[in-house]
């Protein structure tokens, strides 16, 4: 049997799109290799599965900043605020992008 397969499900074992792991560690690759287009499906995907995922969030926040995509931004900032509750200072930075 081929390595990276399951002969119930052929072709299942990289390509699960639920596992947030992986999903976050591609789309960190897709950010470093300038991917973002393919960076903001992963992210998309990992909020869809998970809606708290502060770092999701926040890269996709600022993938739409960069992009110079303000709305959007602020969105994802809108979202991810609340779940900076206990970090003070990742607090001040998200209401300074709120004002984009």
């Amino acid at each position: 049997m081929p390595h990276g397969r399951n002969r119930e499900n052929p072709g299942s074992s990289c390509k699960d799109s639920t596992n947030l792991y992986a999903q976050m560690t591609l789309a960190m690759g897709s950010i470093m290799s300038g991917q973002t287009d393919k960076a903001k499906e992963r992210l998309e995907t990992i909020i869809r599965l998970d809606s708290k995922n502060l770092q999701a969030l926040l890269l996709l926040a600022d993938i739409y900043e960069k992009q110079d995509k303000k709305q959007d931004a602020i969105t994802y900032y809108q979202k991810a605020l609340p779940l900076a509750k206990e970090h003070t200072e990742m607090r001040a930075e998200l209401q300074k992008g709120l004002m984009l």
